[in-house]
């Protein structure tokens, strides 16, 4: 075999099997850089029961979390829990837009967390 030939086929073969590696990777890596920025919003009745359960996340370092409108309306209070576990109140609705069902708020949450 052509030893040009040969180095193509063995690059080709390295590129094919090394790809997924390298995608799973990649993938670990985003992963990991976004999981602080994703949070669990808990929302609550006037009698402090939890009424409901969604998800959001951060698009800042002051706080400002991006959630469905359908899961703070009508609710009482609601607070963010963070991937280690800490729990922070939504102290503010900064801006909703209902025909796109996204609300956004803000999270008395100290800047170094996000």
């Amino acid at each position: 075999m052509n030893s040009k030939l040969k180095i193509a086929v063995d690059v080709i073969v390295l590129l094919t099997i090394s790809g997924p590696l390298m995608a799973e990777v990649s993938y670990t890596k985003l992963v990991r850089s976004i999981r602080p920025t994703v949070v669990t919003v808990v929302v609550y009745d006037a009698n402090h029961q939890v009424s409901g359960i969604g998800s959001g996340f951060f698009t800042d370092k002051y706080g400002h979390l991006i959630t469905n409108c359908h899961a703070l309306d009508g609710k009482y209070a609601a607070e963010v829990r963070t991937f280690d576990g800490n729990s922070y109140p939504i102290v503010l609705v900064a801006a909703d837009n209902k025909s796109v069902d996204l609300v956004k708020v803000l999270v008395d949450i100290p800047r170094e967390i996000v």
